[in-house]
């Protein structure tokens, strides 16, 4: 479970461009650049609390690197990825917050004559062998995210986002994932963050 009352062990904050981490870093007033770490990294405190900003790049590579170099060498408790992601959902509009409870990778599994079958990252595409693809948040967390939503941001959603490692350009295609998974958007990065084992108590992250 997430220690919300822990403001000194950083939370470390994944963004794919330099763009999408300027008001973050302005926010925290004058952080400090981390050098040697193997990534762009600034460290200080947002509402309080110790955070570790970094750009990674776009693309589930970089952002899986980037994610097991704030764990691994900055002792980071906790992830969050934050970033402009493609709408899937007509009810959304520019510059509405989107927060995943549900991730899934849709261009990881098996190439057939009648299209892509989605498998769960890390299971071999076998016939016959197809686990229900995707990362849920712990309950608990969810819980505490709706209940913030509710009192501080009635604008925002909480609902499933879709990952890939292409920019989606296609009318057709936007509708035929946002229908099949009932997802509400779609970016390059959430699943590559997203912890593997996230579904024991103890791990944490918000895409």
């Amino acid at each position: 479970m997430l220690d919300l009352t822990d403001l000194d062990t950083p939370i470390g904050i994944v963004c794919a461009m330099a763009q999408e981490q300027e008001l973050l870093v302005a926010a925290m007033g004058d952080p400090a650049v981390l050098p040697g770490v193997g990534l762009e990294a600034r460290r200080g405190r947002l509402d309080g609390r110790e955070v570790v900003v970094a750009a990674a790049g776009v693309g589930k590579v970089r952002a899986a690197g980037t994610a097991t170099l704030l764990v691994e060498r900055l002792g980071c408790r906790a992830l969050v990825l934050s970033g402009v992601a493609g709408g899937l959902s007509a009810s959304l509009g520019l510059g509405d917050l989107v927060i995943a409870d549900h991730v899934i990778d849709v261009d990881y599994g098996r190439l057939t004559d009648s299209g892509r079958l989605v498998y769960q990252p890390g299971t071999l595409p076998m016939p016959g062998v197809r686990p229900e693809p995707g990362y849920r948040l712990p309950k608990d967390l969810a819980a505490r995210i709706r209940t913030t939503l509710g009192a501080a941001s009635p604008g925002a959603t909480l609902g499933t986002i879709l990952t890939g490692d292409a920019f989606l350009a296609s009318a057709r295609v936007r509708d035929e994932l946002a229908a099949r998974w009932s997802a509400l958007a779609i970016e390059m990065e959430g699943s590559a963050v997203w912890p593997s084992d996230s579904a024991s108590p103890g791990s944490s992250c918000a895409p």
